[in-house]
């Protein structure tokens, strides 16, 4: 009876553990993931005031277009948001050990990740296309 006991408090607490790692790891994601977004509307801002700037003294008429991030800092971006915002949940069945992976296909945004979603439509997707 003591080693059920104790291999159910060691499962119990592997669980609570992972549970706990995974949230950290996105949180942790979600400050990195923030600070680029900062950092990447910056250097828009940046590159498009430079651009008005150099056409008022050119004089020109022409328009200045959006900053279009390339398109590996597009796929990193949007696979780094769907990693904290689309978290799988994974499943180990006891005793076999088989490991399974559970709603893989479902988008569910938690109320803070919305501003984040916004943030990545417009100043990611939408400019390249």
């Amino acid at each position: 009876e003591a080693r059920a006991r104790t291999a159910n408090a060691t499962t119990i607490q592997s669980f609570i553990r992972s549970k706990l790692t995974a949230i950290r790891a996105r949180e942790e994601q979600r400050a990195i993931y923030d600070k680029r977004m900062s950092d990447l509307i910056a250097l828009a801002g940046i590159l498009k005031k430079s651009a008005m700037h150099q056409n008022q003294q050119n004089k020109g008429t022409g328009s200045v277009e959006d900053y279009i991030p390339p398109p590996a800092t597009a796929s990193i971006m949007t696979v780094q948001f769907l990693f904290f915002a689309c978290p799988s949940v994974l499943r180990k069945k006891y005793p076999e050990g088989q490991i399974t992976i559970e709603h893989i296909n479902s988008l569910v945004l938690e109320v803070q990740d919305m501003p984040r979603w916004a943030k990545l439509i417009r100043y990611i997707l939408c400019p390249g296309v």
